[in-house]
């Protein structure tokens, strides 16, 4: 049984005794705590994920059991590079830095590719952030130009793809993370929380739900904001045909120091969409799933088409595409990867039969 408090940074905001949570300050407790007392599973659920092949060489370097993930947590205290909270035992007497991770991350390349030299590093004592690196694909934090990064492996349509939309959506004037290729060809995203914001996933508030109307009703409800700019994501995810939109690739930016929900976190994670997993056969959408799901919410939701509108969008043009594309394929990756022909019909196509749905 759980028994100790959970923190933000060196604040107390709840006390855990058997598993129960007894929540002490509202404004910085964790949102998933606030709705459904259930600390050991918040705590699972910042686990790196089981499944990935070099999670199980990490946990096997720390002398960690393969699918024992709230061990795995507890060895960092919960504490993740993305949020400032923590657990800390009943009888630890710790402040957040000496929780919080440093610049040094040895265990990075092990994480990330499966390093052999890396490995050899590791004991029972030894912590890193990969322990609360989350998601399917393989990735590490590493400390750059000071700051955390993110490096994700993948292959050149997944990197192509994720370049592609980051430029796209910002060129259209949506909040994006930032991307980039590193010099080692892997892809790289920068820290959006950079330490002054906490980075609360919709999977918080919404467990699973997915379906948009919930979304949008949900996040007016916390944030009008928020709710503004959930309405502009799935209207990019449609253009991209984004697949893997879930509840853990999107949520909230919230004040570190006041608990105050911002904003949207930036967007990120569409490295499963576009052209990611092969070219379709056409490259024209006509009236696609995620088209037409975002063309029944603004239609059942007249709030979210006045959102919509209100955003100021820049809708995508040939001139954007062509830019997203170059900016994209630097450095190139080759014909087999990049065609924007293909490209510039599949987002344009996708735009037509929004707006004409919906009488832009």
């Amino acid at each position: 049984m759980l028994n100790g408090v959970i923190m933000s940074e060196d604040r107390v905001v709840a006390k855990v005794r058997r598993n129960n949570c007894i929540v002490f300050d509202p404004n910085h407790c964790p949102l998933y705590l606030m709705r459904y007392n259930d600390p050991e599973g918040w705590l699972t659920r910042r686990a790196i994920d089981a499944h990935r092949t070099n999670s199980r060489l990490l946990r096997k370097a720390l002398r960690l059991a393969p699918n024992d993930d709230l061990a795995a947590v507890l060895r960092v205290h919960g504490a993740t590079i993305t949020d400032a909270y923590w657990f800390r035992g009943e009888n630890e007497n710790l402040t957040y830095d000496q929780v919080k991770f440093q610049k040094d991350n040895p265990f990075s390349r092990l994480a990330l590719r499966g390093d052999p030299d890396s490995f050899q590093k590791g004991t029972a004592a030894s912590v890193t952030p990969e322990l609360t690196n989350t998601g399917s694909y393989e990735k590490c934090w590493e400390y750059h130009d000071g700051a955390w990064w993110m490096l994700k492996s993948g292959s050149d349509l997944e990197k192509f793809s994720e370049l592609f939309v980051y430029h796209l959506g910002r060129l259209m004037g949506l909040p994006m993370a930032h991307y980039e290729m590193d010099q080692e060809g892997y892809i790289r995203s920068k820290d959006f929380t950079e330490g002054w914001y906490d980075f609360e996933p919709a999977y918080s508030v919404m467990l699973d739900e997915e379906d948009y109307g919930e979304n949008y009703r949900r996040f007016r409800e916390l944030c009008p904001k928020a709710a503004q700019q959930y309405v502009g994501m799935v209207y990019l995810d449609a253009l991209v045909m984004n697949m893997d939109r879930h509840t853990n690739n999107y949520g909230f930016l919230r004040d570190r120091q006041t608990g105050k929900i911002l904003s949207l976190a930036p967007l990120f994670d569409h490295n499963i969409a576009l052209v990611s997993r092969g070219y379709p056969s056409s490259a024209t959408q006509k009236g696609g799933l995620l088209c037409r799901l975002f063309v029944e919410l603004l239609e059942e939701e007249p709030q979210a088409k006045r959102d919509f509108l209100a955003l100021g969008l820049t809708p995508p043009t040939e001139e954007m595409v062509r830019r997203a594309v170059s900016l994209a394929n630097n450095p190139p990756f080759g014909p087999e990867v990049v065609r924007e022909d293909f490209l510039m019909e599949f987002v344009l196509s996708a735009d037509r039969w929004i707006t004409g749905g919906l009488n832009l």
